[in-house]
C-alpha cells in the first residue's frame, strides 16, 4: 500500500517473535519501534527509527524521521526459538533517549504512536521539543475534527478498524513547518476494493473467525439446557409472539432480521462479537446469546433484540412493554455498519 515506516506494537508481537519474523522478513517497508528492546540490556530489537528525504519544489528536499512508541507493558515478554526474548520499555523513557538524536538528522520529527493520549502527554513531558506530530493508534480512538494538541504535541487518531484512513497536510516555509491540518477519511464504498488485496483480507478474516470459533465454548448437553432455560425465562424468541402478535410475526419472519446471523456465517463473522452483537439477541447479557453452539434459538435479530424482553409482559400484558423510539434503529445501522441506512426508508419494510 506504498507504507513509509509501520510502527509496531503489542499485536504484531502477539504471536511469538518467530510468527513476527515470517510476517515481517519480506515487508517492503521499514517496521520501527524503540519500545522493544533485548532483556537485560537496551539493544532495540528493531531499529526506533528512520529517516525518509523527499524532494521538495524549487530543487529542495526534506529529511522527515519516524520514531515508533508503544506503551509500557511490564508483564510482556516475547520470545523465539533461538532463547532471544523481547520487553517493553517505558515509551517516555524512550523518547529521552532518541528524540535528541534526531535533532541533527531530520527536518521534521513524526512520532508513530501507539499510545493513549495520556502517554503522549507523558512523552511531552520527557522531551518538550523535537516532535512535531504523533500520529496516534490506540484502540479505536479518533480524533473528531483537526489535530488536537496533546501537552504541545499535534496529535491525530484514525482509529484501528481500517475503516478509515488520517490524512494530514504538512505546510512548510522552506524546512520549518508553518501549519498542519488533518482530516479522516472514511473508506466508503465510492473508494473502490483492490482484489489482491480484498483477497487477503478475506482470507485474514476466515482465519480469525475460525479462531474464535475455536475458543467458542462447546455445546454440551447439561450446560446447554442450563443456558437455554435461563434465556428462555428472559428471551422467548419471536416464535413466543405468534399466537397474540400474527401480522407483526409474518412481517419480521419476511424480513432481513429474521436471518441476520446466515448474513455474518456467509462473511465468515458469525464469531466476531464486534459483528455479533447486532445480529443476534441479548448478546452482551447474562441470559442472552452467546455462541450458535449455546444459544442457537438466540440467532438472529428477534422480535426481543429491539423491544426488549417479553417474560413479564407473557405474565403480564396489561403493563407498558415495547415501544420503542427511532434511535434504537441506530444502535446498529450506524454509518460504518449501514451506510445506506434510512429510518422512513427501512420502516416500510418492518412497519408492524
Amino acid at each position: 500500500m506504498g507504507y513509509d515506516a509501520v510502527g509496531i506494537g503489542e499485536s504484531e508481537l502477539a504471536g511469538g517473535l518467530d510468527a513476527y519474523s515470517d510476517l515481517f522478513s519480506k515487508a517492503p517497508f521499514p517496521a520501527i519501534s524503540g519500545s522493544y528492546t533485548l532483556r537485560g540490556s537496551e539493544v532495540p530489537f528493531i531499529p526506533p527509527y528512520t529517516i525518509k528525504t523527499y524532494e521538495l519544489a524549487g530543487k529542495k528536499s526534506i529529511r522527515v524521521a519516524f520514531l515508533g512508541l508503544s506503551s509500557y507493558n511490564s508483564t510482556l515478554a516475547r520470545t523465539s526459538t533461538g532463547g532471544k526474548i523481547v520487553v517493553s520499555r517505558d515509551p517516555a523513557d524512550q523518547a529521552r533517549r532518541y528524540v535528541p538524536e534526531l535533532a541533527g538528522k531530520a527536518d521534521l520529527v513524526i512520532l508513530l504512536a501507539n499510545l493513549s493520549p495520556g502517554d503522549i502527554a507523558r512523552v511531552a513531558q520527557a522531551v518538550p521539543k523535537g516532535i512535531d506530530m504523533a500520529l496516534g493508534g490506540f484502540g479505536d480512538r479518533l480524533t473528531m475534527g483537526d489535530m488536537e494538541d496533546i501537552s504541545g504535541i499535534k496529535s491525530f487518531y484514525a482509529g484501528n478498524q481500517g475503516k478509515r484512513l488520517g490524512e494530514v497536510r504538512v505546510f512548510l516555509d522552506g524546512t520549518r513547518v508553518r501549519n498542519l491540518k488533518a482530516l479522516t477519511v472514511n473508506l466508503t464504498r465510492r473508494y473502490p476494493e483492490d482484489p489482491k488485496l480484498q483477497e487477503l483480507i478475506q482470507a485474514t478474516i476466515a482465519k480469525v473467525n475460525e479462531i474464535m470459533k475455536g475458543m467458542a465454548p462447546a455445546a454440551n448437553p447439561v450446560q446447554q439446557a442450563s443456558v437455554s432455560g435461563a434465556a428462555a425465562r428472559r428471551y422467548l424468541t419471536s416464535a413466543s409472539c405468534k399466537e397474540c402478535h400474527a401480522e407483526a410475526f409474518r412481517v419480521w419472519d419476511n424480513s432481513a432480521h429474521a436471518i441476520a446471523m446466515q448474513t455474518l456465517v456467509k462473511a465468515t463473522q458469525d464469531y466476531n462479537p464486534e459483528c455479533v452483537k447486532c445480529h443476534t439477541t441479548g448478546f452482551g447479557t447474562p441470559e442472552g446469546f452467546e455462541t450458535a453452539r449455546t444459544t442457537p434459538k438466540l440467532a438472529n435479530v428477534h422480535c426481543e433484540a429491539c423491544h426488549g424482553s417479553g417474560a413479564s409482559h407473557v405474565l403480564d400484558a396489561s403493563k407498558p412493554y415495547g415501544r420503542v423510539a427511532p434511535r434504537v434503529c441506530y444502535t446498529c445501522h450506524t454509518k460504518e455498519n449501514s451506510p445506506d441506512f434510512s429510518f422512513f426508508k427501512y420502516w416500510d419494510l418492518i412497519k408492524h
